[in-house]
């Protein structure tokens, strides 16, 4: 089930110092945000359940000013195991401003120096949770509002029904065309297309991975390469997945042998993962080593 995540958030408005910018003559208010869990909803808003919300273990907020849309400040960073995780406080001089919600459970953290192009450690994409807000700070600001974090990666992972016999597998080189590494928060998209290559440790009882992506727009296609190597730097087995169909907030699984050189098409099954990891299964495919 595709979800969205509302997260409770309580503002409280005082007057107080600022460092962010010089003090306007017409004042500043300090905002205290208390995230306090997340409510999954089905994605025609229908709620769900309400889930502690230790299971994103960041959330990241920066503040933008509306018109220039540059950084205000530094921005603002938060561990699940944090004293007073959930809490934010900052100081703003009346005026317009974009506020950006991220919630993510890897340690890769995001540069948000450009609201516009939004990436992380080492290009990696995490399964992330993101929401713009538009926020007008003055004597009338609301004491407190909600915020709803919507899934704003695709996903496509692939499960092996083989193993590796008799060997010391070492790593696997994943390569991703056709979607992104970087995200526009204004629009939850891409802005263009870049190739991503990464490699990931393994071990020998290795049966499978998976790689988010921001997509350019809801729907289209990767081609995805997956080598694996052993630990004397010999390729083991290699696969390129072409014309992979992905969509936004949906999961594409492929399933079946990738060491064994047979075509052999077992069917397959399909996990959803953790209770807080409910997708839409966009498309469940079988293959075999030279099927594609």
């Amino acid at each position: 089930m595709a979800t969205l995540f509302t997260l409770a958030m309580a503002m409280v408005a005082a007057s107080c110092g600022s460092d962010l910018k010089e003090t306007p003559p017409d004042g500043e208010v300090t905002l205290n945000f208390r995230v306090s869990n997340y409510e999954q909803v089905d994605i025609d808003g229908t709620p769900t359940r309400s889930t502690e919300l230790t299971n994103l273990k960041y959330l990241t907020l920066g503040v933008y000013d509306a018109e220039t849309l540059a950084l205000v400040g530094d921005t603002v960073t938060q561990c699940r195991t944090d004293s007073g995780y959930g809490n934010f406080t900052v100081t703003l001089p009346y005026g317009d401003y974009k506020l950006l919600f991220l919630g993510y459970p890897n340690d890769h953290f995001p540069d948000m120096t450009d609201l516009e192009a939004i990436t992380f450690t080492g290009n990696y994409v995490p399964h992330l949770f993101s929401n713009v807000v538009d926020l007008t700070v003055d004597d009338e600001t609301v004491a407190s509002q909600s915020v709803v974090l919507q899934r704003v990666v695709a996903y496509f992972s692939v499960e092996f029904s083989d193993y590796a016999s008799a060997q010391s597998l070492d790593h696997v080189d994943i390569g991703i065309k056709g979607a992104s590494y970087e995200l526009n928060a204004l629009t939850g998209h891409a802005n263009r297309l870049l190739e991503r290559n990464y490699t990931l440790d393994v071990q020998s009882d290795f049966n499978g991975c998976g790689v988010f992506m921001f997509l350019m727009e809801d729907e289209g296609t990767v081609d995805c390469t997956m080598n694996i190597y052993n630990t004397g730097g010999e390729l083991v087995a290699g696969h390129t997945f072409t014309g992979v169909p992905v969509k936004l907030n949906q999961h594409t699984i492929y399933r079946g042998n990738f060491y064994n050189t047979e075509n052999v098409d077992e069917g397959f099954s399909v996990s959803l993962g953790d209770d807080y990891d409910n997708w839409t299964i966009l498309e469940e495919r079988s293959f075999g080593y030279s099927e594609y």
